[in-house]
């Protein structure tokens, strides 16, 4: 009976850990279309884990919410920073941040910070289609 146990403890672990390096994929590609259509560079080419929680997805399960944080720049010069939201397996949001004011209309909602407390502008990534 402790074997059976254990056997489920060590399975749950597999694959917490499998998801997680799926959820890291998907981060470092959304990061890397991101930079690339922002037309800044994405430094280490690599993103960090930064934060787990759990949340509910656009169909009503709890499901694994990931931040991972990147860093950035523009000019080669100065590091900046960002970070991308993957939900399950499929990429969020992504940050970056910002240094310069952006003119915003009053009536549009403003975009809520990561949680580390920079401004940072938020714009919803839409992942390329698989099919090709």
């Amino acid at each position: 009976m402790n074997e059976i146990i254990m056997l489920i403890a060590v399975c749950g672990l597999v694959l917490l850990w499998y998801s997680g390096l799926k959820a890291r994929e998907c981060a470092l590609h959304a990061a890397r279309i991101y930079c690339k259509r922002a037309r800044v560079q994405l430094l280490d080419q690599t993103v960090q884990v930064t934060r787990h929680r759990f949340t509910r997805s656009t169909s009503g399960q709890l499901t694994l919410a990931r931040r991972y944080g990147f860093e950035y720049c523009t000019d080669g010069d100065d590091r900046y920073q960002g970070s991308v939201e993957v939900i399950g397996n499929r990429a969020g949001n992504v940050w970056l941040q910002s240094n310069e004011p952006h003119s915003r209309h009053s009536d549009q909602p403003q975009p809520t910070p990561p949680a580390n407390g920079q401004s940072a502008d938020i714009i919803p990534f839409k992942a390329p289609n698989q099919d090709s």
